[in-house]
């Protein structure tokens, strides 16, 4: 018996080698592979991607074909060598999962902007090092049944946990999203608000005048040069602008944000009886329904390994699975080695394509138009141009290098196609539109440089508060640029329904004006009270920066507008003949 027995056990020995090796080495590139890379999708990007089960095939794959590629290796290798390669596969893959989760590299979400991939101290390389040497010898000290068994093991509940909550996510978020409404009576037009994300107002006389538009382009609208966004940031000037409520003394600034999302002119809408659309690539919470993302791309960027998200994903789990030591140098702002490589082997978009998206989600949204009701729509839409970053031409063609001034004529000639749209389909003249920014220009010395073109020089904040406001150091610029920072575009055109609406082209008025009326405006219109429907007028307008108090060469210093969130309030008055004054800090916590 014991023969018989000793014969059986080395007649198995082969399979308990191969099944070892399997299992050792396939947990290994599953967790490194498979897994990270669901890690990368599902850890807020689900919705950045076009098809999430179809990446995940991908990686499925290319675990399955690197497991078969190195168990065949193994099976041309002493066991000791081909063991000593899986357990240090395996190992790796372990310790790496770990400093993943402990070290994270503060990557954000795709496509945002704000990847980057920072140096790890040097200890932290060294932990790694010494980390997957410990697990290697304790995985090379488990029996081989055993540590194959937990291996396989390891490979089934990787791939289960992974494919199924894809799966389940896949097909649930329409490129639209209809909110409830109330049932009621909405006035017999539709409402559209457009949103281009830092369109500085005062240069859409001179975008229009480099585009060559006929005089009748904008025939029915009021622009508004003056006009001032309240917030200097996208996700405060949302909530402002759409709630019509400021921040006050006494509160928090979530608390304020909070009451902006459940009271808010999408609260009016629908008590009005509109059914309310949305669209758009990053609106960021401060207006929580409108917090939405296209799901979808063009048919040029589904391409498997071409297209805009395989790219981005490749260069994520390169850079996390990568030694701590490199990942810095593997990912850097938006772009890492697989998008930087492809990009010179292709034309195909890569890296942060937000204006890119943008840019088609609003066409799909235009050509939505015919499907939806000809009266009581409330539609939004978000749009990045002429926002960073700059990669379309004036015509909408990715060119890769662009700049601000040739995406504010993108911008303006996507106002065009809203109005001509309409015009298309009837529901121009009877629809309440706006078209307006969330706020002005931020590039230091862009909005002044143009001494002899008074429609791209619109500053006008006077030098004296310019240089105070300046010595306040917001954001690091200068107090002319702050003033620019604030110049928000605004176009509206009323119903049909209002008095004196049929003006032959397009009307400018000089008063000034807030965003944060936008909400009392729209109300006003839809119940009847505007009279001819031109914006309210002010007298002056509040505009607010947040600041932050850190330690600094000097001792504490207070640096204004760098945290909406952290420290004061400080408040700007502006004067409608262009004058500032510096109200004192309003106290908060957050």
């Amino acid at each position: 018996m014991s023969e018989l027995s000793e014969k059986r056990s080395e007649s198995m020995r082969p399979l308990a080698r191969v099944m070892y090796l399997g299992g050792v080495a396939a947990a290994g590139v599953f967790s490194s592979v498979m897994l990270m890379a669901s890690l990368i999708i599902s850890g807020g990007n689900m919705g950045e991607i076009s098809s999430p089960l179809l990446f995940m095939g991908y990686f499925l794959a290319a675990s399955l074909l690197l497991s078969l590629l190195l168990l065949g290796l193994f099976r041309l290798l002493p066991f000791r060598v081909a063991k000593l390669i899986a357990v240090m596969i395996a190992a790796y893959a372990l310790v790496s999962l770990s400093l993943d989760a402990v070290l994270p590299m503060g990557i954000g979400e795709l496509e945002e902007g704000v990847e980057s991939a920072t140096a790890a101290p040097a200890w932290w390389s060294l932990i790694q090092v010494i980390g997957t040497l410990i697990v290697a010898a304790l995985i090379w000290q488990l029996p081989l049944i055993l540590a194959g068994n937990i291996g396989w093991a390891m490979v089934v509940l990787i791939t289960a946990s992974t494919i199924l909550p894809v799966m389940s996510q896949v097909g649930t978020e329409p490129e639209e999203r209809p909110i409830a409404r109330v049932e009621a009576n909405p006035p017999p037009y539709n409402v559209y608000q457009v949103v281009f994300d830092a369109y500085y107002g005062p240069w859409l006389q001179w975008a229009i005048e480099q585009l060559d538009m006929k005089a009748d382009t904008f025939a029915g609208f009021r622009h508004y040069p003056a006009a001032r966004a309240n917030y200097w940031a996208t996700v405060h000037s949302y909530a402002s602008f759409m709630s019509g409520l400021p921040y006050t003394p006494g509160g928090s600034i979530s608390s304020w944000r909070d009451r902006a999302d459940r009271d808010s002119l999408l609260t009016d809408l629908k008590r009005s009886g509109f059914t309310t659309y949305f669209a758009g690539l990053g609106i960021r919470p401060g207006l929580a329904e409108v917090d939405w993302r296209d799901t979808r791309r063009s048919p040029a960027l589904t391409k498997a390994f071409l297209g805009n998200d395989f790219p981005l994903i490749a260069d994520l789990w390169l850079a996390r699975a990568a030694p701590v030591a490199f990942r810095h140098s593997l990912f850097r702002e938006g772009r890492g080695w697989v998008s930087s490589t492809l990009g010179r082997v292709t034309k195909e978009p890569t890296g942060d394509t937000r204006s890119y998206r943008s840019f088609h989600q609003y066409r799909r949204m235009l050509e939505a138009e015919e499907a939806r009701p000809s009266s009581g729509a409330y539609v939004h839409i978000h749009v990045y141009p002429p926002h960073a970053p700059w990669q379309l031409d004036r015509t909408g063609n990715f060119v890769g290098e662009s700049s601000y001034d040739e995406q504010i004529l993108l911008a303006t000639n996507m106002m065009k196609m809203l109005v001509d749209r309409l015009k298309s389909l009837g529901r121009f003249d009877r629809s309440l539109i706006i078209i307006q920014s969330d706020h002005g220009l931020t590039l230091p010395g862009r909005t002044h440089k143009y001494p002899r073109n008074s429609d791209r020089s619109f500053i006008t904040i006077d030098d004296e508060t310019a240089d105070r406001v300046g010595r306040v150091n917001f954001r690091g610029v200068d107090g002319r640029t702050l003033d620019a920072r604030y110049g928000a575009l605004l176009m509206v055109k009323p119903p049909s329904s209002c008095k004196n609406t049929k003006g032959s082209e397009l009307e400018v008025e000089d008063s000034l004006v807030q965003l944060q009326d936008i909400r009392s405006y729209v109300n006003s219109v839809i119940e009847g009270n505007a009279g001819d429907c031109v914006f309210p007028e002010r007298e002056f307008v509040d505009i607010y920066a947040g600041s932050r108090r850190q330690e600094g060469p000097e001792g504490e210093m207070q640096k204004v507008g760098q945290d909406l969130e952290a420290g004061e309030l400080n408040v700007f008055r502006i004067h409608a003949d262009g004058k500032w004054e510096i109200l004192p800090n309003l106290p908060f916590e957050y």
